[in-house]
């Protein structure tokens, strides 16, 4: 799942239809696996925006044509799923 970062905005009461824990909300994807830290998945975002960038040559197998991954896509539902099951 890699790098997670959390912030307890405020505690509420709990909710019945909810089980805990629970992700309220999240904001962009974690770097892939073996892509070189921050630093890498910061060159690899500029390529992935540039498709002439000169770092492309870098990441040559994370460009596969899927025009539908989206860095900002913190896919929360599936965050929410590998959460859940601490809570079981």
């Amino acid at each position: 799942m890699g790098i997670v970062n959390l912030r307890i905005g405020r505690i509420q009461p709990a909710r019945d239809d909810r089980h805990y824990p629970y992700l309220v909300s999240g904001t962009g994807r974690c770097p892939l696996e073996d892509i070189g830290g921050v630093w890498g998945y910061a060159e690899f975002l500029r390529a992935f925006d540039d498709p002439n960038s000169e770092y492309r040559e870098y990441f040559p197998d994370w460009y596969t044509g899927d025009e539908t991954w989206d860095p900002e896509d913190a896919e929360l539902d599936e965050r929410r799923s590998c959460l859940a099951q601490f809570g079981e």
